[in-house]
């Protein structure tokens, strides 16, 4: 995944568009994400472009369009979240990761709901 970091290395603008084919979703090209929004006190242990970032692209794609961006359905945040620990288990991150990224997003998530 080819990506433009910002100075303060917090923002990453995708410099090539990426598939989902399981899921219907092309993210675009010229997309900003933070890849998991995670607070920097924690990023020693989860970093925000750790083994998830690939799965974290597309949930921060989902959210900024409130699921509009898949097929001819909205997908909601519930739904989102699911796809988001699902795709982290086709990319391989371990469970207890999974869960521990699934929570939180499910926990303090909200608010970055675009509806």
């Amino acid at each position: 995944m080819k990506v433009d970091i910002n100075n303060a290395g917090t923002r990453y603008t995708l410099l090539e568009s990426i598939e989902y084919r399981e899921h219907f979703v092309t993210v675009p090209r010229g997309f900003i994400t933070d890849f998991a929004s995670i607070p920097k006190i924690l990023w020693s242990i989860y970093p925000p472009t750790g083994y998830y970032a690939h799965a974290a692209l597309l949930h921060d794609y989902i959210y900024s369009t409130g699921g509009r961006c898949v097929g001819l359905f909205p997908t909601t945040r519930k739904e989102a979240d699911e796809w988001f620990f699902m795709q982290m288990k086709t990319d391989g991150v371990g469970w207890r990761t999974r869960w521990t990224m699934y929570f939180a997003v499910r926990l303090f998530g909200r608010s970055s709901w675009k509806n």
